[in-house]
């Protein structure tokens, strides 16, 4: 545990919790891993939808339409 954690009536924990059990923060595996970067290409303007249809499928953009059909592709 971190030396600023003590577990008491009186605990006193970076995160501001006063657990009496303790403190769980920065036990987590993705606490120790490296923040990433990541590449999103511009959109495109091509094959937009109309207004109406782009507002029942949730997007303008024909090739980002993409709808969910079920577990691991399948239906």
């Amino acid at each position: 545990m971190p030396p600023s954690h003590r577990d008491s009536d009186n605990s006193t924990h970076e995160c501001g919790c006063k657990r009496n059990e303790g403190c769980d923060r920065g036990n987590e595996p993705v606490d120790s891993m490296v923040p990433a970067m990541s590449y999103v290409p511009w959109q495109i303007w091509r094959n937009i939808y109309c207004i109406e249809e782009g507002l029942e499928k949730g997007t303008i953009f024909e090739d980002m339409d993409k709808p969910y059909i079920g577990r691991c592709g399948k239906k």
